[in-house]
């Protein structure tokens, strides 16, 4: 139960948003939970079991890469662009590197998809104009991020599996430095260079 206790801590962290992650409006620079960012969705729940977890990593994975190819035809913010395109490659070498130690563990995972609620994500940012579909995009990319690293602390924390626990160890602090990325992107001037 106490081994429990810092995953628990920190998922509850998210899912409040900045009330959690500031004291008293005295705190100064990007949270984990920034202003933008939305509470993890009611149903959301990140699995310590080994095919929930490559599921749910996965889906992760497979929703920042097809939003990065939406915002690749849609934005014409050079600033989005470049962060869609650098989150593509980071999210499809996560996915590769995780099936590559999956495979070296002797695992079949599935094949990710996006079901429910990443699906209804997908499609509702697709019908953004395209005055606010900048912003919709990275404000989305900060919260699948934040339940990116809901899923690998919990997994990294109690998964069934010590490769892919060390896999999810690696890239709570990668998927942490992709967030603060789009968070200062949205709160930044738009780059038209």
């Amino acid at each position: 139960m106490m081994r429990r206790l810092p995953v628990l801590i920190l998922m509850a962290a998210l899912a409040a948003g900045p009330a959690l992650a500031q004291p008293a409006a005295t705190t100064t620079g990007p949270t984990m939970a920034g202003p933008a960012a939305t509470p993890l969705p009611q149903d959301f729940y990140a699995p310590t079991d080994l095919y929930g977890y490559l599921a749910m990593a996965g889906a992760c994975d497979q929703f920042a890469v097809q939003s990065a190819r939406l915002a690749m035809v849609r934005s014409h913010d050079e600033s989005v662009l470049a962060f869609a395109r650098s989150s593509r490659t980071a999210h499809e070498a996560w996915a590769a590197h995780r099936l590559a130690e999956s495979n070296r563990a002797g695992l079949h995972p599935p094949l990710p998809a996006l079901t429910g609620d990443f699906q209804r994500r997908l499609d509702a940012l697709a019908r953004q104009s395209d005055a606010d579909f900048g912003a919709a995009y990275l404000t989305e990319m900060m919260r699948i991020l934040d339940q990116t690293v809901a899923v690998q602390a919990a997994y990294a924390e109690r998964g069934d599996n010590a490769i892919l626990r060390d896999v999810a160890r690696e890239s709570i602090a990668l998927v942490g430095a992709r967030r603060a990325e789009a968070q200062a992107r949205l709160a930044g001037p738009p780059n038209g260079a």
